[in-house]
């Protein structure tokens, strides 16, 4: 292994002298803008050579370019137009559409049609903070009554530059190239701040005799727009780079964690016990927070076990010798103290006396998967056999409390909301054969607030997230001792569940979020870890994700998820779990039988879902937020009905609820939504995807980072730009342990980099 690069440099940039620039988000060779002649060159029919440096790449950096005809499905009514903001109407042939068909397109058979009075359209470019004054645009246009195009930078602060093209001399589709990062450097003295938004609109002819004498005076003015592309510069990084810096990252993580202070660490694991001393502490100065009460699983362990992984498969005898009995202590602590001697379901523990705590509610499901995995890593015959033992036990406590519990549908759970604690009361002895993913070590079902898995098994929902993580769990210990109870449960809960797909409209929530996610994930682990007999299970994922990326299309580009996703719908957030259903889909053995498997439709969605992904994170102010989105701009979402939209559409007192989704810090989804891309991608497409992980680091490195994590979290200025309600605006923490969800997600894609 090559030794790491400093945890908090700089990307190296890696391209040897003459390296070829990529061309859009497919990464094929092509010549590039970037000639340094004048701001606005006519009649070019491609773009000129690329000023990149060295290490650099340019690449095409709008969200979404294209004028074809289009329909957004999540707005009642539907919206028809086309990619670009102020480009789309209510109906089909409505007469203020903007977008034209016809064969004399400049490229393709549709284009933007602009008319004077029109207010411009906008599209986002997504640029590197380093590079925006290399942004350059390329578009082809031809004018109408001597009309002429505006074409405008705007900034993440709302400054603007302009250049205007006049109506060419002559007929016809004209192409130009425009240093508008140069411009925007002219005007203003300094690199424009991401966001970028490019506009476009048409300029009214001075006057009709001066641009065209012999035009007719009645002439309709206006502009038409095709072939828009953005070209933008970013590090052309290497996988050896990159990993050298997971690498670096992780180990320093693990120090600060485990080693006590004098060793140059911040002593936050419990040298004992494995128990972690804090749930938060100071990233700035290291000093702990907040101590910590109840116990037991934490994310430090799940990154230490994610490291030893890692570690075993690259041959790191150094780096299991010295972490792998930190793996045992946790291991040896959950199995004497977190499960329940007579139940078998784990609980948390007392920090100080060591005494269970008999009433919590534990995440059932992420104590039998850790025991599951760390057990070929304990190099420990005995600790493995009592460790395999808490699994079974536990599996086998929820597939007896499934059948205690599956009462006739008459038997009603009898439950109701206190609206002044907002907790649900009252007795849920029914569980309708549903197996519950968090569950008090007695086995009780507890319904503390709406919306989590138990309410939803009370209030007979027949499908929610996180309904298969119990069943799930149930797979990983049937993969260490089956048992055919193991499958009669599954059995039990595969045929509870039903999702009504309404392909009439795309529900932002359930149809690409966590919804989808955790059931892909979730049933996919099911069968790798199942055995025989779980057809069901693969029929319910290919339903699931035909609904959203219809294997007998032509193209993913034809396909719901694909066509909602170019117009804006949510893909930030959670959405990137969504991906991981395809990634699966497309890795699943041929021989399963199962419909889809290895499907190039799949692999295709994948890259696009990525791109998209990353260009729809907002990077304002030097940071990238997690949150839904709409129209290309960060948003509260709000719903009334069926209807989802913008928060600021109308006051809050009208709508029925709001989503709330609204954070920011460390991009984990959105680097996670490179890796499922990466894992699929072709050595071009990496290169191009390597870029957009190499922005994403320098970014929160950059602006996050500080000596002991991460700032979680956005700035209240920020936060009151959008318009979010004042109970998400919380502003940036010092206090948080965030960074260890950043490093699981660089440690997924480390064993990709490794093996190139």
């Amino acid at each position: 292994m090559t030794a790491p690069a400093p945890l908090v440099a700089l990307l190296l940039l890696a391209c040897s002298a003459g390296c070829e620039p990529e061309s859009a988000e497919t990464g094929s060779s092509a010549a590039q803008p970037g000639s340094d002649g004048p701001a606005a060159t006519a009649g070019q029919t491609s773009p000129g050579s690329s000023n990149a440096a060295e290490g650099t790449l340019v690449i095409e950096g709008l969200l979404n370019g294209g004028f074809e005809w289009i329909c957004d499905g999540t707005t009642d009514p539907p919206k028809f137009g086309a990619y670009w903001k102020g480009a789309f109407v209510y109906r089909a042939g409505d007469p203020t559409d903007l977008i034209e068909a016809g064969d004399d397109a400049a490229e393709g058979h549709r284009f933007l049609r602009l008319e004077a009075g029109h207010g411009p359209v906008l599209q986002k470019i997504v640029a590197d903070p380093r590079w925006t004054d290399r942004a350059r645009v390329v578009l082809s246009f031809r004018s109408r009554g001597g009309a002429g195009l505006d074409v405008t930078l705007e900034d993440g602060p709302g400054r603007r530059s302009v250049i205007s093209l006049p109506a060419p001399e002559g007929p016809g589709w004209q192409t130009h190239e425009l240093a508008l990062g140069e411009r925007f450097v002219a005007d203003h003295g300094e690199l424009p701040t991401p966001r970028l938004n490019l506009r476009l609109a048409c300029r009214p002819p001075e006057s009709t005799s001066a641009a065209d004498p012999g035009a007719d005076p009645g002439a309709e003015a206006g502009v038409d727009v095709d072939a828009v592309s953005a070209w933008i510069t970013m590090a052309d990084t290497s996988a050896a780079d990159l990993a050298d810096e997971i690498v670096a990252q992780a180990r320093v993580a693990l120090q600060r964690w485990y080693a006590p202070k004098s060793a140059g660490g911040l002593g936050l694991v419990d040298v004992d016990s494995g128990y972690t001393r804090v749930r938060a502490y100071d990233v700035v100065t290291g000093d702990s927070w907040v101590a910590s009460r109840k116990v037991g699983l934490h994310s430090i362990h799940t990154t230490l076990l994610e490291w030893l992984e890692i570690a075993n498969d690259a041959g790191w005898e150094d780096e299991i010798t010295l972490w792998t009995p930190h793996l045992r202590r946790i291991v040896k602590t959950l199995v004497a103290h977190h499960f329940h001697p007579v139940t078998g379901l784990p609980r948390l523990v007392d920090m100080a006396t060591r005494e269970p705590d008999d009433v919590g509610v534990v995440t059932v499901g992420a104590y039998v998967e850790f025991l599951a995995r760390a057990i070929p890593l304990l190099d420990d015959d005995e600790l493995a056999r009592a460790a395999t033992e808490r699994v079974r036990a536990t599996a086998d406590s929820l597939a007896r409390l499934q059948l205690k519990h599956d009462l006739p549908a008459t038997v009603f759970n009898n439950v109701k909301l206190d609206p002044k604690t907002g907790i649900f009361k009252g007795s849920h002895p029914n569980w309708y054969g549903h197996m519950p993913n968090k569950l008090t070590p007695s086995g009780e079902l507890d319904v503390p607030r709406q919306f989590n898995t138990a309410w939803a098994i009370v209030k007979q929902r027949s499908f929610w997230y996180h309904l298969f993580k119990s069943p799930a769990a149930v797979m990983w210990a049937h993969s260490l001792q089956p048992r055919k109870q193991d499958l009669n449960a599954l059995t039990r809960s595969l045929e509870l569940y039903e999702r009504r797909w309404d392909a009439r409209r795309y529900d932002l929530e359930n149809d690409t979020d966590d919804h989808y996610g955790y059931l892909m994930e979730d049933l996919l682990n099911v069968l790798r870890h199942g055995g025989e007999g779980l057809t069901r299970a693969g029929e319910l994922i290919t339903i699931a994700t035909d609904h959203r990326l219809d294997r007998s299309a032509r193209s993913s580009a034809e396909t719901l998820w694909i066509q909602a996703i170019r117009l804006g719908t949510a893909c930030a957030g959670d959405s990137p779990r969504a991906m991981k259903g395809l990634l699966g889909l497309y890795h699943l053995p041929a021989e399963w039988g199962l419909p889809g498997a290895g499907l190039p439709l799949y692999r295709d969605a994948l890259q696009e879902l990525a791109a998209n992904d990353y260009k729809g994170r907002q990077l304002t102010n030097g940071q990238f937020t997690e949150s839904f989105f709409r129209h290309w701009e960060m948003v509260c979402i709000c719903y009334k009905g069926t209807y989802q939209g913008d928060c600021l559409e109308r006051p809050l007192d009208e709508w029925d609820g709001d989503v709330g989704d609204i954070f920011g810090g460390p991009p984990m989804q959105g680097i996670g939504a490179q890796v499922w891309a990466y894992d699929v991608a072709t050595p071009a497409e990496r290169r191009v995807i390597l870029a957009r992980l190499a922005t994403l680091r320098y970014i929160t490195e950059s602006t996050l980072a500080r000596p002991h994590g991460y700032l979680y979290g956005m700035p209240v200025e920020i936060a009151q730009q959008y318009g979010l309600p004042e109970k998400y605006i919380t502003g940036l923490s010092r206090r948080s342990t965030i960074g260890l969800g950043y490093l699981i997600s660089w440690l997924h894609l480390l064993p990709m980099l490794l093996e190139q």
